[in-house]
């Protein structure tokens, strides 16, 4: 069975998928009360991310939103601001609406997203606080939803004009690294020099640098770039040396390093042995251990005896030592 687009375009319907669409509907509440955010769709190519989509265009439109939409494609990433063009170059189609939305600050979006020629001649400066307001004056008429499909494609030029380089920009561009690792993209080094130059740049904020370390070292390990990954997750670690209370993100640095020590070994730790691991610095016997994690105590032993090996100690208050020393583990 299949559903209308409204516009007599079959969608699919989407079957399993009511964590998704919960999300979804949160964040449209959330913006139509004025408090907007950012939300991130990644999976594997054919998993249904643009279906959701879709069903998110329709919920806003449904709920009296205006939609704007943008896809980046391979052909258009030499092509200067493709995607702010096909999402905000419909919003100004009629005169009425650019004499409209185009006043004050905002009239220095014009050019970019109405021209056709290659070059941008506005200042980058300009260039971001013309589509600033140009997008606050649309969000100021009525609630405003901007969806992008294949966003790891968009324009590569983004930051030569300026995309990128103020903290607020900061979430897109992790969200944006997070699509190019999942891809498997080399630009993904350009957006992490890209998030590092905002960070070294700014007034320091230790939650956003556990965030940004976090992410990028996660996104850098995927694609096996284990050096650059480990410089990420220091900083990020040393961020939480003056910011320590940052929730679920100290728990995922710790996962990090795991995840940087487990490569680099010649003997990879297993997922098994890293949670052995997280349990030698509590108090927990090797039984309590083996009923917490739901096996043996001779499995236990096991993971013991091979973690001692790889890490080098003899014994677990050694490998409690080591992991503490190393950031392995937290207590």
């Amino acid at each position: 069975m299949r559903e209308s687009d409204g516009l007599g375009l079959p969608q699919p319907l989407l079957v399993e998928r009511d964590a998704e669409v919960a999300a979804l509907d949160s964040v449209l509440v959330s913006a139509r009360a004025g408090r907007g955010s950012v939300l991130l769709l990644e999976g594997p190519p054919g998993i249904g991310k643009t279906s959701l989509l879709a069903l998110a265009r329709r919920h806003g439109s449904e709920g009296g939103m205006r939609v704007l939409r943008g896809r980046g494609t391979e052909l258009e990433r030499e092509y200067p601001l493709g995607v702010v063009r096909q999402c905000l170059g419909p919003a100004l189609r009629r005169e009425s609406d650019r004499e409209r939305l185009l006043h004050g600050a905002a009239r220095l979006a014009g050019p970019a997203v109405l021209d056709v020629t290659e070059e941008i001649v506005t200042p980058p400066a300009g260039l971001l606080h013309g589509l600033y307001w140009l997008v606050a004056n649309l969000a100021d008429e009525s609630p405003l939803l901007m969806l992008v499909d294949d966003a790891q494609r968009a324009d590569e030029r983004l930051a030569e004009v300026g995309f990128g380089s103020h903290r607020r920009t900061l979430p897109l561009l992790l969200a944006q690294a997070r699509l190019l690792a999942r891809a498997g993209d080399p630009a993904l080094t350009k957006r992490a020099a890209t998030i590092a130059a905002i960070l070294d740049e700014m007034v320091p904020v230790p939650w956003m640098t556990v965030l940004a370390g976090v992410v990028v070292g996660e996104c850098l390990l995927e694609v096996g770039e284990l050096g650059a990954a480990d410089a990420w997750s220091k900083r990020a670690l040393g961020a939480l040396r003056t910011e320590p209370d940052v929730g679920v993100l100290e728990g995922r640095a710790q996962r990090l390093r795991l995840g940087l020590k487990g490569r680099s070994q010649s003997e990879p730790i297993s997922p098994a042995e890293l949670r052995v691991l997280e349990l030698l610095p509590t108090h927990l016997s090797v039984g309590q251990m083996a009923e917490r994690l739901c096996v043996s105590t001779n499995t236990v032993k096991s993971h013991g005896k091979a973690l001692y090996r790889k890490l080098g100690v003899a014994n677990r208050a050694g490998a409690v030592r080591y992991a503490l020393e190393h950031h392995l583990v937290s207590v």
